[in-house]
């Protein structure tokens, strides 16, 4: 047993049984005598307002650095100071409080402190400006430049005020919060400390146990004003408050939504020594009119049962059982209020007989604490459970919006554009989302995806679409001529500008420009494109000022951007900056469920541009153009269209010649033995094909060396050293 606190305790024997206390199970009656205010002496025996005051001092010190403190006590008619203490730092940073017992009469600011009916936040300033002077303490201290005022009250009327002073440090609204949240308890507190001992000894008032009873009780009402969830409320009640009043168990229990049966929400040890029987009967959920619950709900003071007693009558609550089971002796209940509404009962569970050493006014009113805490316990509890039913929902009205959205995609919305595959489906839903926005894409794909074609697909979907869009080839334009291709020349900047011209960004101002190749820039043009990107300006070649631009950014690449970045060959500032919204368009060789519709596409157009005929593919056709990797992708397969057209003899396309059909171009089943070859020739023979679907074109946007992957010199190199000629093309 802890001494402090309850160093000085009058024991009580329960006195006869008085008021009945009748079960709706049975037509016996135990008694409930009331102990509300039996244990009052023994408390006011210990404490000090004096030893008090300095631990809230100490306290608040801690949590918000307040510099003085000072609690004035009135009489009952507000027309006199009767005591003042007064507590701060002294010179050795220890704490040092002062007490003035003469009564002072209320007047000038002091009387308007002592009328406050609320707690305020007030500076030197306001204090000069409302009545010429500062506030000055009961010591002469009028250094102090802000001030908090936080009256205190019990048995509903004001006795006494809460000063609390800094010197340099404004007072923050959570100290003010904090000391508002304890006001009712500080002034019950006070009310007690400052009452007649009643003959019992206090010789124990400074001792440090007692300073440490009262930080206890500060930490207590601290922590139970904190609480938010359950975790929280069953952690203050098993480390604070049933270590604080002595007590081996406690229970909350509260009603159902229904109001027809209750259960308990939080269980202080010693929930982990029960056995599984027990826990099943702890947890279980019994009716609201058990005759313990509704008794101990329909008063508003604390109730004492002897536990033995009560299991004598017919029909008890099965939860009795379990706590006699546990050898508890002595059951305590109080109820637990919202206002008006009772909220849950408190049952607090001793393993003696005697009464509890503590008072059951103070009791009374951290349980009224308690019943806030459990309101934002429950409050907290429906939010999460309704919360869940919302996401739920939510996330059915989701899949049912997504589905709505989904769905008109297999018709494809971009009608330029051939896919009903799934991946292409993901690319028609990014494009919906980025379409109509202002933000920068990068299309990535192998070359021969179509990335021009979403590029225009994106700015047809844009509030730009009646706004010119802007293509600019950066690897067709010769390196000394692509500033002056961007960015535009003033006259006479360079040899040959012999008039001034606007760049691509002035001509797509209030519109889209399409950077195709991007990967080709130049590090140094890299620089020069960035600062247009991020500044939204641009200078001209050989000119002086600065010409704001209103351009949306669409770029594209069949390099690998974060690969060009490590090897130094791409700014990474600007990759970051083109690559926020990248749009990674598959390779055919990975839509093969697209082939037939982008085949008959084709066959359609081509055939209306010849003026034959056409009906469609033959089997055999359509299985060779699947087993086909397509290296250059949708453009290899239209030009491959667009020859079979040409070459066709009637309605149908019987048969695909496909270039390097039996050169690893398919997935061949024939003999890997027979079509081996020297690097050599599979060198030559594969840059023959290419050169051959390029009609011999070796540079440019179509040319071979865009297929190759290579610069158009170091092809021209290997055709010479191949021996490649046109003969061999054409």
């Amino acid at each position: 047993m802890a001494p402090g606190l309850n160093a000085c305790i009058v024991y009580f024997k329960p006195p006869t049984m008085s008021a009945p206390l009748s079960s709706p199970h049975t037509s016996e009656a135990i008694s409930a005598p009331d102990y509300s205010e039996s244990a009052q002496a023994g408390l006011a025996s210990v404490l000090s307002v004096e030893k008090l005051f300095q631990v809230i001092f100490k306290r608040l010190h801690q949590l918000y650095a307040v510099d003085c403190a000072v609690l004035n006590l009135y009489d009952s008619e507000l027309s006199e100071i009767t005591a003042s203490y007064i507590s701060c730092l002294s010179k050795g940073n220890g704490f040092n409080t002062c007490v003035c017992n003469d009564r002072t009469d209320l007047h000038g600011i002091a009387e308007v402190i002592a009328r406050l009916a609320f707690p305020i936040l007030k500076c030197a300033a306001e204090w000069q400006e409302e009545y010429g002077i500062n506030h000055v303490l009961p010591n002469g201290d009028d250094a102090h430049q802000y001030h908090c005022y936080i009256p205190l009250e019990s048995e509903n009327r004001i006795i006494g005020t809460l000063e609390l002073h800094n010197y340099n440090q404004e007072l923050s609204n959570s100290c003010l919060a904090y000391c508002t949240m304890m006001n009712d308890l500080l002034g019950d507190c006070i009310t007690s400390a400052a009452a007649p001992s009643q003959g019992l000894q206090a010789a124990s008032v400074h001792s440090p146990e007692v300073d440490s009873e009262y930080e206890k009780l500060l930490l207590l009402c601290n922590d139970i004003a904190g609480i938010k969830q359950q975790g929280q409320l069953l952690n203050a009640l098993d480390y604070q408050f049933a270590d604080f009043f002595y007590l081996n168990n406690l229970v909350i229990a509260i009603p159902d939504a229904e109001r027809d049966t209750h259960s308990a929400l939080v269980m202080v040890k010693p929930l982990h020594q029960l056995t599984d029987e027990n826990l099943r009967t702890a947890t279980a959920v019994y009716p609201l009119n058990d005759g313990i619950y509704n008794q101990i709900a329909g008063v508003n003071r604390a109730l004492f049962f002897d536990i033995d007693e009560l299991l004598e009558i017919e029909n008890i609550p099965a939860y009795v059982h379990n706590w006699a089971g546990e050898q508890f002796k002595t059951l305590i209940g109080l109820p637990l209020n919202n206002g008006d509404e009772v909220i849950g009962v408190l049952y607090l569970l001793l393993k003696s007989k005697l009464p509890p050493r503590v008072s059951f006014s103070l009791l009374i009113k951290i349980a009224a604490q308690l019943g806030l805490a459990v309101m934002k316990v429950t409050s907290d509890r429906k939010i999460k459970v309704q919360q869940a039913e919302i996401d739920i929902y939510k996330q059915h009205l989701e899949e049912e919006k997504l589905f709505i959205e989904e769905e008109p995609v297999l018709d494809n919305p971009y009608t330029e554009i051939i896919g009903q595959g799934p991946g292409m489906q993901h690319i028609f839903n990014l494009l919906t989302q980025v379409a109509d926005t202002e933000t920068t894409v990068l299309i990535l794909g192998e070359t021969g995806t179509g990335k021009e074609l979403i590029a225009r697909a994106i700015h047809n979907g844009s509030s730009r679409k009646d706004k010119p869009m802007i293509k600019v080839n950066c690897a067709a334009i010769p390196v000394n001529l692509i500033e002056s291709e961007l960015f535009g020349h003033e006259k006479g900047s360079f040899t040959g500008a012999i008039e001034r011209r606007m760049g691509k960004f002035e001509l797509a101002n209030e519109g889209t420009i399409f950077l195709d190749e991007i990967g080709e820039l130049s590090l140094e043009l890299q620089v020069k494109l960035l600062r247009a990107l991020q500044e939204k300006e641009i200078e001209r070649v050989g000119g002086k000022s600065v010409i704001h631009i209103d351009v949306r950014i669409i770029s594209a690449t069949n390099r690998n951007l974060a690969a060009e970045v490590d090897a130094g060959r791409f700014r990474r500032d600007l990759f970051y900056r083109l690559n926020v919204f990248p749009v990674s368009l598959p390779p055919l060789r990975d839509r093969k469920a697209d082939l037939p519709y982008l085949a008959s596409h084709f066959l359609s157009r081509y055939a209306q541009k010849t003026g034959k005929l056409f009906s469609g593919f033959s089997k055999k056709a359509m299985q060779d153009m699947a087993r086909y990797n397509w290296p250059g992708n949708i453009r290899e397969l239209e030009h491959l269209i667009e020859r079979q057209v040409l070459l066709a003899k009637g309605p149908v396309i019987k048969a695909i010649d496909i270039p390097g059909l039996n050169m690893g171009g398919i997935k061949s089943k024939e003999d890997p033995a027979a079509a081996v070859k020297t690097i050599y020739e599979n060198e030559r023979d594969h840059i023959f094909n290419v050169l051959k679907l390029c009609n011999g074109k070796v540079s440019g946007n179509d040319g071979a060396a865009k297929l190759l992957g290579v610069p158009a010199t170091t092809l021209n190199s290997k055709i010479k050293r191949l021996s490649l000629s046109k003969k061999h093309i054409f």
